[in-house]
This record gives structure tokens, C-alpha cells and sequence, in this order.
């Protein structure tokens, strides 16, 4: 009998864990299935380069970040740009001029073939009388070749080709198209610097030239993130971000007592 009353509470035992499992009743170790915690993760800028813009210093994050908000000026020359830049790129590919400088075109002249500049550069890409004789370009009464976009742009193909070739950077070769070659030369020997890059000799540039090629770098990211700008969601800077999300625990299994050995 006392055999029959060990299996009969042995019985009601699991059917009673059964029946509490299959309402949802958990023992108190149960209870906590899941949890939500919240942690700090770094969220990284997601700023796309080109193949010559690679890094941008503190200072030119901040210039982009003050540029960016231009948005009529960018916009224009955005749209612009698709009927012009494919032309200066296929003439700029000739000469190994890489497409980032295409942008150059309309900060020299916004595309306007008769912009005349104080100092009395003309044309679509800005030359003075005498460097674009020496490039090729022919000026007199009748014509003045500064204003023929395919003439004019392969003798800026020319002219930034002889700079690089000299400078070996391009963001060198950039500010000596705004500034003149003597001047970049200048800079880089008051730098002290041996392989000085733009960032090097910034100090020692006139400040014109210093944003001349800012506005280049600037232009060259917001284009190449022109969705992500366009639609503002760039971020500059990496940055500390709080998640939370949930974590489930697997519930555990629940022992059933043991029948004693016979």
C-alpha cells in the first residue's frame, strides 16, 4: 500500500507541474524570461570619399559642415554640373586629370563662358591673357578662345597637368591654380615640411586660396553623399550612441523528482 501511495503522489505531482506549465505558471527561477538593457555603442560617420579625397582633418569637417549649408548654391551647380562634367571629365581622362577637379569649372566661373574676373581673368575657366597664350589659347579682336569650353578646358587640362607634375598632390595643384605655383612653392618652404600636403601650408596661403580649396574638398564630398546630404543624413562625426534592445533567456527546463531506485 505504501508503494501504491508513493506512485499515486508521484503522480499528482507532474500533472500538477503540467497543468501549472500549460497555464502559464512559472516557478519564482522562471519568471524572468527576457530583459531590456540599454548600452553605448560608436555609431561611425558614414561620409563616402573619392579616390583622391581619402581623410578630412578637423578643419575641413568643420569647413564642409559650414559649407554644406548652401544648399541653393550646391543644388545649382548640382544641376548644372550633368551637362557640363561629363564633358570636362572625357577631356580631363585624356590628360590623367582626375574628375574631382571638374568642380573647379564652376567655382572659377559657375559655367558662365563671359564671367570676367577683377583682376581680369576671362572664359569659363578663368585665365589670364597671358597663361592662356602660353597653354595654347588664342586671344585678338575677332575671338577669344577662353570662351570655347573645349578649347579652354583641355589648356586647364594642360596647365593643372604641368602643376602636378611639380607638386605631386593635387590639393597643391588646386591651390596653385588659384594662387600660382610661385606662391604654392613659397608656402611649402616656409613650412619646413618635406612632402608637405595643403594642411601642411594652409597657414602660409593667402586666405583666399585656403577656402578655394576647401570649397573644392567641400564640394567633391557633398557631391559624392549628395543622397545623404540631400536628404540630411550625414553624419560628420563618429558618434556615442545609446541602444536598448531586448535579450530573451531561454526558459529552463523543470526537473521532475527522481523515482527512488528499487
Amino acid at each position: 500500500m505504501k508503494g501504491f501511495a508513493f506512485c499515486t503522489g508521484l503522480l499528482f505531482t507532474v500533472l500538477t507541474i503540467q497543468a501549472q506549465e500549460f497555464a502559464g505558471i512559472t516557478k519564482p527561477e522562471d519568471t524572468e524570461l527576457s530583459k531590456t538593457i540599454t548600452r553605448e555603442v560608436i555609431v561611425p560617420s558614414n561620409i563616402k570619399f573619392t579616390k583622391i579625397i581619402r581623410e578630412l582633418p578637423e578643419e575641413a569637417i568643420a569647413y564642409c559642415i559650414d559649407f554644406s549649408k548652401r544648399t541653393n548654391y550646391i543644388n545649382t551647380i548640382s544641376a548644372k554640373g550633368k551637362k557640363y562634367f561629363p564633358k570636362v571629365n572625357k577631356i580631363f581622362a585624356k590628360y590623367n586629370i582626375p574628375s574631382e577637379l571638374n568642380v573647379l569649372l564652376p567655382i572659377e566661373s559657375f559655367f558662365n563662358k563671359n564671367c570676367v574676373s577683377s583682376a581680369g581673368a576671362v572664359g569659363y575657366w578663368q585665365f589670364m591673357d597671358a597663361t592662356a597664350v602660353e597653354y595654347g589659347l588664342n586671344i585678338d579682336s575677332a575671338k577669344d578662345e577662353r570662351k570655347d569650353f573645349n578649347k579652354s578646358t583641355k589648356a586647364a587640362a594642360r596647365y593643372l597637368k604641368s602643376h602636378y607634375a611639380i607638386l605631386k598632390d593635387w590639393n597643391l595643384t588646386v591651390a596653385a591654380y588659384n594662387c600660382g605655383l610661385g606662391n604654392v612653392k613659397k608656402a611649402i618652404a616656409k613650412s619646413g615640411k618635406v612632402n608637405a600636403d595643403f594642411y601642411d601650408i594652409r597657414a602660409y596661403l593667402p586666405k583666399e586660396t585656403q577656402n578655394y580649396v576647401l570649397k573644392y574638398i567641400a564640394l567633391n564630398i557633398l557631391y559624392k553623399n549628395y543622397d545623404l546630404y540631400s536628404s540630411n543624413r550625414i553624419k560628420w562625426y563618429a558618434s556615442t550612441e545609446k541602444i536598448t534592445e531586448k535579450i530573451v533567456n531561454p526558459a529552463p527546463v523543470s526537473s521532475l523528482p527522481q523515482m527512488p531506485q528499487q
